[in-house]
């Protein structure tokens, strides 16, 4: 497939370098600025500063006796830039931190943490702990006010430490659904939180660029210290344990099906209208007009649901995602149809991403839309009966007249792919602020659209099919390995390889930040490359996973289901899945808990799965922790007559399976045995399946160990432990287990002190006995 880009426009690149370097408001904080005299009404006292950012922050000022001033002021903000400058906060941002803060000294004053809107980015906003009136509130700036004196009769005495946290959601930043602010604090080993604070409408007049119904755009985010100035005397404020968290964006909808509205526009009203909706695989409406039709056209949609399909879900400004899907008009019919990204004031009509079946021209207009045709930037056409695909990628930006929001189209047609420039959205009506200006506009509606001519007299449809939508916009594919995972077979970690698209590269992505369905990191100890694992020129990056967390995810059975994988770039995130076949199967033999003899033959039988050649045996002896090759290019018959290695282990496993890439990997799982005993028997009897104890392992053992024997029928049996008095102090009745090789396990439920036991084996009138020594 090849890619195509439009011709080199000056306005376009610098709107791109423009877009890839502006600083989102979602900062990726690295250090602290500390900025003193802010206030100074003290211009002639002595100001210390010690910045240990995240450990902690200190600032001492030692007021001059001839200072009559009120107070001064200092402060320390995030930044993202190593500590050169204070990161810029706005109203789209998600956040949560905190610091344990203690005022300590002589003299008087006040500190906390602080949330500033641009009109006092170093003083307004405040979450307060004052050492003079012990008085414990948060205020000022656009701040929700609230006091946990006055609600929870707390107050803060001077030497002693606070904790505070502060966490900022920006919701959808319209009345209905404004910015929200919660505040934290422990005192005394004692939590209290304030409820969920919205915020209040700010100033209409500043709606633009600051907003309304936020933090207000431009704003910093850190902590702040105001010592009196006229005590004479030495105050320090100090901040311990900083820690800041970027929360992911909660304004972009999560929809789990589609909502289908039929006749918005009904010039046909006697027409007859079907419809399908098999989200995400597909979703169909077929509209045959009726002869006696005039009108010009009715009006069908689908739109992204979060309740199953029975309603619309809202988008607004503040969204960022990407969706997408193949679209076909059919029929002997004429109109126009494909995906949607509408406006409040139209949210099943406006804001066409459109094939036209009539006229063949695809382009971008209405609602708040930047305008862009693939006609005539590319001289491509829709013809009827084809199936083109559309991708739309709307990021929000920071919604203000310097960086507003963006979208990007895509066209995949006839095997050739077409991307417009990255557009910002013009400035939208000033009156309309609560709507919002420089974006999408909120309470919008997302999906798909088709409006058949109603003159014509006959059918057509509207197909939508592979619906993709995601709420990142940085695309990352993810392949996940074993592709077939038997729950029933073992091992340390299960391997995920992502592959960003250029330019994003495998570097950028931040480890720390990738999850598997939103709840497993990966494993820490895991080794972690760059390379190109599947060989495709495209660099990619081989993360692992602990395999006993991930195979908890899923149920028993046979059968294909999908993993999710997400993670962060920078202030962008990605999100992808990867397909995984879930089997259990169990090898008949060797049997779980069975004993086998070094060098013996064992048959292994197994269903072979389909599309696999040659299969490969290997074994563990420390119960699927590592893994040995034993047998490689074995045709995969259903059966090997593998030959037990001359080892003793108590934690073997032997599996089938299909190796990946010829390399020491398991690609395919396709069944495994549980864990047995390798060891030579001795004791009463004859053969291999006789009256024996075999092993004590480990021996001496920490407290827990197995014990591995042998019986020679099912009649009833026990092996007991005794201590050297003679005391049982443990004890399996194991008859039932029946004739054969058999390990049981002690000190779990019977925890043993140190010293030496005797084991007993007794069936029949039978007694064989050894020891086990029990280590401190």
């Amino acid at each position: 497939m090849k890619r195509i880009h439009i011709p080199s426009l000056a306005w376009s690149a610098i709107l791109l370098v423009a877009a890839a370097g502006a600083a989102f408001a979602r900062p990726v904080v690295n250090g602290a600025i500390v900025t003193t005299r802010t206030f100074n009404d003290c211009p002639i006292s002595t100001v210390t500063t010690s910045n240990n950012y995240p450990a902690s922050i200190e600032i001492t000022d030692v007021m001059d006796p001839q200072c009559v001033g009120f107070a001064n002021l200092h402060s320390w903000s995030f930044s993202e830039d190593g500590g050169s400058t204070a990161a810029v906060f706005n109203n789209n941002s998600n956040f949560h931190f905190g610091a344990d803060f203690k005022i300590d000294g002589a003299g008087q004053g006040e500190g906390g943490l602080r949330v500033s809107p641009w009109y006092g980015q170093f003083v307004d906003g405040r979450i307060m702990a004052n050492a003079t009136t012990g008085e414990i509130a948060c205020f000022g700036g656009a701040l929700p006010f609230y006091s946990f004196t006055a609600n929870h009769g707390i107050t803060y005495t001077k030497g002693t430490t606070i904790h505070m946290e502060v966490t900022y959601r920006a919701h959808d930043l319209s009345s209905a659904n404004p910015a929200s602010i919660q505040y934290h604090i422990v005192y005394n080993n004692v939590p209290y939180d304030s409820p969920i604070l919205p915020f209040g409408s700010q100033n209409m007049a500043e709606c633009n660029p600051h907003g309304l119904w936020g933090m207000l755009n431009d704003g910093r985010v850190g902590a702040y210290f105001q010592p009196r100035a006229n005590t004479g005397a030495s105050l320090t404020a100090t901040w311990t344990n900083i820690t800041y968290e970027q929360l992911p964006p909660d304004g972009t909808p999560s929809p789990d099906a589609a909502y289908i509205a039929l006749r918005t526009f009904n010039d046909c009203p006697i027409s007859t209208v079907s419809s399908t909706n098999n989200y995400p695989a597909s979703v169909s409406i077929t509209d045959v007009m009726d002869p006696q039709c005039v009108g010009f056209a009715n009006l069908h949609s689908w739109s992204f649901s979060e309740d199953g399909g029975t309603s619309a879900a809202r988008f607004d400004n503040n969204a960022i995602f990407r969706f997408g899907a193949d679209v076909k008009i059919d029929g002997a019919g004429e109109g126009e149809g494909g995906l949607r990204l509408s406006p409040w004031y139209g949210q099943f009509v406006d804001g066409r991403f459109m094939a036209n079946a009539t006229t063949g021209e695809i382009a971008c207009f209405g609602g708040a839309l930047p305008f862009y045709s693939f006609t005539v930037n590319h001289g491509i056409t829709y013809t009827k009966g084809t199936t083109i695909r559309f991708e739309e990628t709307y990021n929000a930006h920071e919604n203000i007249s310097t960086n507003p929001a963006t979208i990007q189209y895509r066209v995949i047609y006839n095997n050739t792919t077409y991307d417009s420039p990255v557009l910002p959205f013009g400035e939208q009506n000033p009156n309309e602020c609560d709507h919002g200006l420089w974006g999408m506009l909120n309470d919008g509606r997302v999906g798909g659209y088709f409006q058949p001519r109603a003159n014509t007299g006959a059918s057509l449809t509207a197909t939508w099919s592979n619906i993709t939508y995601s709420k990142c916009n940085l695309q990352v594919a993810a392949e996940f390995h074993p592709s077939t995972l038997n729950l029933n077979s073992k091992g340390k970690w299960v391997t995920v390889v992502l592959e960003p698209t250029p330019p994003t590269t495998p570097a950028d992505l931040e480890l720390s930040s990738i999850l598997l369905n939103g709840t497993i990191g990966i494993d820490p100890s895991a080794p972690v490359s760059i390379g190109d694992a599947n060989g495709n020129g495209i660099p990619d990056l081989t993360v692992r996973f602990s395999r006993k967390d991930v195979a908890a995810l899923f149920a028993p059975g046979d059968y294909t289901t999908s993993v999710k994988l997400s993670g962060a770039s920078g202030k962008e995130c990605f999100e992808a899945s990867a397909t995984v076949h879930i089997k259990n199967a169990t090898l008949p033999h060797p049997a779980a808990g069975s004993l086998v003899a070094p060098g013996s033959a064992v048959e292994l039988a197994w269903t072979p799965m389909a599309g696999i050649r040659t299969v490969s045996v290997i074994r563990s002896l420390d119960d699927g922790t590592n893994w040995t090759v034993d047998a490689d290019g074995i045709a995969n018959s259903g059966s090997y007559r593998w030959t037990v290695p001359d080892v003793t282990s108590n934690q073997a496993r032997v599996a089938v399976v299909e190796l990946r890439n010829g390399g020491p990997d398991a690609e395919a799982e396709i069944t495994a045995s549980g864990a047995f005993t390798i060891s030579s028997t001795t004791g009463v009897g004859d053969g291999v399946a006789s009256f024996a104890l075999s092993r004590i392992a480990p021996n001496p053992s920490g407290n827990r160990f197995n014990v591995s024997f042998s019986l020679l029928s099912g009649a009833p049996a026990s092996l007991s432990i005794f201590d050297v008095s003679g005391r049982r102090v443990a004890t399996r009745e194991v008859g039932s287990l029946g004739a054969g090789f058999h390990a049981v396990s002690f000190g779990d439920r019977e925890p043993m002190r140190a010293g030496l036991y005797m084991v007993r084996l007794s069936q029949l009138s039978r007694n064989l006995t050894t020891s086990v020594l029990i280590l401190p």
